[in-house]
């Protein structure tokens, strides 16, 4: 939902749902028009491109190949080589929802929509305070909302790494939503690290990282507790936006968060009611 490293989570679990025998080879990122992260120059904010693209699908819908470049930290043909990996650019005009039934369309017959979030973002109420309103959406509410607003297909929310970037209201929109909680075994887990080995995304190269794919991975090692992340330094003291190395993994960031999408929602705003309801 978040694209990116996003992106990555999402094509791991792909992997996974194809090891169990079902058919998943298609991953969609959607990233915003602007880049929100530095790339590897400090850029930020600039126009998202993208560069010898597969094949354009629709405006602003591209289908990535192993050769595709792009603006920003660009992770998406890191999985190009083992998925059908689409890159959806949202403005925030309203036609989200339109490019991602589009995108649908072109990948063929879809039974089942998963949009996933890595580190818990999704889970935060998102409370203007001044006026005890509900604020504009950020990017993994507003994804979240145009997977919903889809028909005729089974829509779920999966949640990874959680704790990383998640309310302390988590465990509450959680257990309202009814979600499940998946424990990846033992060689499950291996399957996940040597995937991001494969893809030169274990802590080694300082161009191919996530804050949150680095969380997974100590979590998967059984590790708990702050832990300091391999974040190059450029990132860690960058003074427009620098990153936090220091995370505080918990058990259950080791596995996988699955509910309803429609669920996952209404459980997100009656938390944002009671927000406004105590504020009162």
């Amino acid at each position: 939902m978040g694209g990116g490293s996003d992106c990555i989570q999402a094509s791991i679990l792909a992997k996974i749902l194809q090891q169990n025998g079902i058919q998943c080879s298609d991953v969609i990122s959607i990233r915003t028009n602007k880049t929100t992260s530095q790339d590897s120059k400090g850029n930020m904010g600039e126009e998202r491109t993208v560069q010898n693209s597969a094949r354009i699908v629709d405006d602003d819908i591209y289908l990535i190949s192993t050769e595709t470049l792009g603006s920003g930290r660009f992770l998406e043909n890191i999985p190009a080589k083992d998925l059908n990996v689409y890159l959806i650019i949202d403005r925030e005009d309203g036609n989200l929802k339109h490019k991602i039934e589009k995108t649908l369309e072109d990948i063929g017959e879809v039974e089942s929509l998963i949009g996933v979030d890595t580190g818990g973002d999704v889970l935060y109420p998102l409370i203007e305070a001044s006026n005890q309103s509900i604020t504009t959406p950020d990017q993994d509410r507003r994804v979240l909302e145009a997977i919903n607003s889809i028909q005729g297909i089974n829509k779920k929310c999966c949640i990874i790494g959680i704790g990383i970037d998640s309310p302390d209201c988590a465990d509450t929109i959680l257990r309202s939503a009814n979600a499940s909680y998946f424990e990846p075994n033992e060689k499950t887990k291996n399957v996940i690290l040597d995937t991001y080995t494969m893809w030169d995304m274990n802590g080694n190269n300082d161009k191919r990282f996530g804050k949150t794919s680095l969380s997974w991975q100590q979590a998967l090692k059984g590790r708990t507790g702050v832990i300091c992340l391999n974040i190059p330094s450029r990132y860690v003291l960058d003074k427009k936006n620098p990153w936090i190395p220091f995370v505080n993994i918990q058990s259950a960031t080791s596995g996988m968060f699955f509910m309803d999408s429609q669920k996952c929602l209404e459980a997100i705003k009656q938390q944002e009611k009671q927000i406004i309801t105590d504020g009162r």
